[in-house]
């Protein structure tokens, strides 16, 4: 997984992951031939009248997936989503606040009938482009799987925030610490 910057927050976007290895494998900007057409594209960024053109911002290279979602927002006048829940502006992440996780797993049993169902109605970006993707994967391989060497069984946030897939705080430790005290009182 990989972090590139964003002008709005939460100031960074996460791509990757499984579904870039499995289903989107040229949008990974270590391959040479994805390297190369992004700096092309990057150099005629700097001109305004192309990045004004729609027809240059089609050619911008493809990625996989947005992985970061902001689920809970203590909203305020002003505030908007953009792109879906995946970014938010004008927002701002105090210092020491801790971040979380969203375990959002869509790819269990009843995936095949629900991708299936959301390439027939068009549902989801950019004409269910992932979707189409995902079926195009389960057709190809009836015994695809998504478990690989590099898969791991869920131990705890103390896992997810040793992986970096989100941020602790003091403050945030010693309510813990301190919670089963409480209660048993």
């Amino acid at each position: 997984m990989r972090r590139e910057r964003s002008e709005h927050f939460p100031y960074r976007q996460e791509f990757g992951g499984l579904r870039e290895r499995l289903f989107f494998p040229e949008a990974d900007p270590r391959r040479p031939a994805r390297q190369v057409h992004q700096r092309l594209f990057n150099l005629g960024w700097r001109l305004p009248p192309l990045r004004a053109a729609a027809w240059f911002r089609a050619l911008a290279p493809k990625r996989s997936p947005n992985l970061t979602k902001v689920p809970l927002v203590r909203w305020r006048e002003g505030a908007r989503l953009i792109s879906s829940t995946h970014m938010l502006a004008p927002m701002a992440l105090a210092p020491e606040q801790p971040s979380g996780v969203l375990l959002h797993f869509k790819f269990l049993q009843d995936f095949h009938a629900r991708a299936e169902d959301a390439v027939a109605r068009g549902a989801h970006y950019d004409g269910s482009r992932e979707y189409r993707r995902y079926l195009a994967a389960l057709h190809a391989d009836p015994a695809f799987r998504l478990h690989s060497s590099r898969s791991l069984r869920y131990a705890g946030p103390a896992q997810l925030a040793s992986l970096g897939l989100m941020r602790d705080t003091p403050g945030w430790m010693a309510a813990r610490a301190e919670a089963p005290a409480l209660l048993s009182a």
